[in-house]
């Protein structure tokens, strides 16, 4: 309310200094001026700054589009919230993002940089991505593992499908594969899907009835995103979410 009641006062004063600029002397024209123009200043700065952020969704409330069937959906927290500074600094050498995020590659002297873009578009459905740019690389592939939190292993059996969706940005065109991993008791179930270079908003379902499951057992569940042949690109993952769906049955 305070606020509020400077911000009229202020307001009510200018507009009247407008009415009365004809009239007034040059000495307090050219010293209000000075002041308009600073005040001009913050205004467009605090102008865009708004613009900017009202074109995004609510960082906490980043909707996922999935069907009304799935029974659980996450976005890992990177997408949806930013890593503290002392993180965002050490992605230029630790390739260890948070406990979700991971990135391992063959070659540990491989130059790579990871970053946490800030997604402007209107039709982003969260507030950040993950870019990763890679210079030397001198091994055959680079593998992004994201950890799924224990909701997702909680009630998983081979009646479900583990669905995939993602937006990408891509420097140039590059395949890679999407790999789920179910850990249950001393085995663990692998089901790969091949994306192509071409598809920038891929949407993929991991079909869990081909995995010999135990269902008795599922513990960690986690995800491989292997890219191949990755030197001298910038791949920026804009969106990433995951959903579990039950199977439909014949």
């Amino acid at each position: 309310m305070i606020d509020r009641f400077i911000q009229n006062v202020a307001l009510r004063a200018w507009r009247g200094w407008a009415d009365a600029a004809a009239r007034r002397d040059p000495r307090w024209l050219r010293q209000s001026r000075g002041s308009a123009r600073r005040l001009k200043g913050q205004l467009e700065r605090f102008l865009s700054a708004a613009d900017r952020r009202l074109a995004m969704p609510a960082t906490t409330h980043s909707p996922i589009l999935a069907p009304s069937s799935a029974d659980w959906t996450w976005r890992p927290g990177l997408w949806r919230a930013p890593l503290p500074a002392e993180t965002r600094a050490a992605m230029t050498r630790d390739r260890t993002i948070n406990d979700e995020v991971s990135l391992f590659a063959e070659n540990q002297g491989d130059e790579i940089i990871l970053r946490q873009p800030r997604n402007w578009a209107t039709t982003d459905l969260c507030p950040y991505g993950l870019e990763i740019e890679t210079f030397h690389v001198a091994g055959a592939f680079l593998s992004l593992v994201i950890t799924l939190p224990e909701a997702a292993a909680q009630g998983l059996t081979a009646r479900h499908l583990i669905g995939l969706s993602m937006v990408l940005e891509v420097e140039r065109p590059q395949g890679f594969v999407a790999r789920i991993n179910i850990r249950h008791g001393p085995n663990t179930a692998q089901i790969p899907r091949e994306i192509p270079p071409g598809d920038l908003a891929p949407l993929i379902e991991f079909d869990l009835a081909y995995a010999e499951l135990d269902d008795t057992a599922i513990g960690h569940v986690w995800l491989d995103l292997i890219f191949d042949q990755p030197a001298m690109n910038r791949i920026r993952i804009r969106d990433l979410t995951l959903m579990r769906l039950p199977r439909s049955e014949l």
